[in-house]
């Protein structure tokens, strides 16, 4: 089965989400699914894009995309509320134009992304 996953972080990020769907995505491409990830550059430890990843707004390696994750502090509501939403249509973006033959797209996407469900309604 072709699979596009979205998820807001997958490792090297050290978040609960990114251990888990890295996991799963570990597991299904181990049963011979064809996975391709879309998610956040590494910003989780420190609340920042980690040095490695700065200067990155889309980068693609292997089957994993990731895209700029916008992070904000959590003491600013709005800001972090706007910073979401533009994750979610980047992420979006990323996921329609990726490199897929045209005629081949996913079958199934699961999504990690709680903001990627609304932009998509």
């Amino acid at each position: 089965m072709k699979i596009l996953f979205l998820c807001p972080h997958f490792e090297p990020d050290t978040a609960p989400t990114g251990i888990i769907a890295t996991q799963l995505v570990q597991q299904l491409t181990a049963r011979g699914h064809e996975v391709q990830v879309v998610t956040s550059l590494p910003w989780y430890r420190k609340h920042k894009i980690e040095p490695a990843w700065r200067r990155k707004l889309i980068t693609t390696q292997d089957c994993i995309t990731r895209v700029y994750p916008f992070p904000s502090s959590k003491r600013f509501i709005f800001l972090r509320a706007f910073g979401q939403a533009c994750f979610a249509l980047l992420t979006l973006f990323a996921a329609t134009t990726s490199r897929r033959k045209p005629g081949c797209g996913p079958e199934c996407v699961p999504v990690c992304v709680p903001e990627c469900v609304i932009a998509m309604s």
